[in-house]
């Protein structure tokens, strides 16, 4: 291609995004989610052969943030583009008894982690009582990774008493879903301030997930299909403001 021509098809591409009026929006997002992110669980089952207990406890921490890219195209069309960063945490006890060998078998484990969220919205934009208006909807990713955490053990019966404490870390978490949500476009100055409700349903995970850790006797490495200790909740609400320029 010619010099001349290039700078004619880069003169007509200019001209229709002009003519089309696009406008490209960045900025950042903060919010709090609304519903837990994680599933916490417990159960206990007993027999005349023994005891166990085990029990999934999740705090879920009040922050996502990140970055945002907002391109606005034409009659009231859009896309957005975030990468939403949360912390995210769980803790487990276990508890197995053998009354005819005398055994109880204890173990704990307190692992965090990093989760992202990457949602892409469609989104339209309309007045309401001459308020700009948004409603969004699109596919999501969601990814836990990069987990560190401590899982500690003991074992006892009439004999003997053994215990072990060493660090764990690994682990990876994807999984696909849906985000649907709404809110308000508020000029401010020369920037855009949107606040919305936005909600995540969150498919079965296919992917696979690994954790591996030091437990004293051997090195170990899990890996299952479909498995994973961070269980998402798999409907999310969360409420989310944005600063755009």
């Amino acid at each position: 291609m010619s010099r001349l021509s290039l700078l004619f098809a880069c003169f007509l591409f200019g001209a229709i995004a002009a003519n089309a009026q696009i406008r490209v929006h960045s900025g950042l997002t903060a919010g709090v989610p609304i519903t837990d992110t994680l599933v916490s669980t417990s159960s206990s089952s007993s027999n005349g052969q023994g005891y166990s207990f085990s029990r999934f406890n999740c705090e879920t921490k009040r922050l996502l943030i990140g970055p945002s890219l907002r391109i606005d195209l034409v009659k009231g069309l859009g896309l957005e583009f975030d990468a939403l960063y949360q912390r995210v945490n769980y803790d487990s006890s276990n508890i197995n008894t053998l009354p005819e060998l005398s055994n109880v078998y204890r173990s704990f484990e307190a692992v965090h982690a990093n989760r992202w969220q990457f949602p892409l919205l469609v989104q339209y934009t309309f007045a309401v009582h001459s308020m700009r208006t948004f409603i969004e909807a699109g596919p999501a990713i969601s990814t836990i990774g990069n987990s560190k955490g401590t899982f500690s053990s003991t074992t006892s019966n009439n004999f003997t008493n053994s215990s072990t404490s060493n660090s764990v870390s690994g682990g990876r978490y994807t999984t696909a879903g849906i985000t649907a949500g709404g809110g308000v476009d508020l000029p401010v100055l020369h920037a855009h301030l949107r606040p919305e409700f936005r909600y995540s349903h969150w498919f079965r995970s296919t992917g696979v997930s690994e954790r591996s850790g030091n437990f004293g006797f051997a090195n170990f490495l899990v890996s299952s299909v479909g498995s994973t200790p961070f269980n998402i909740e798999q409907n999310e609400l969360s409420f989310l403001l944005s600063l755009s320029f």
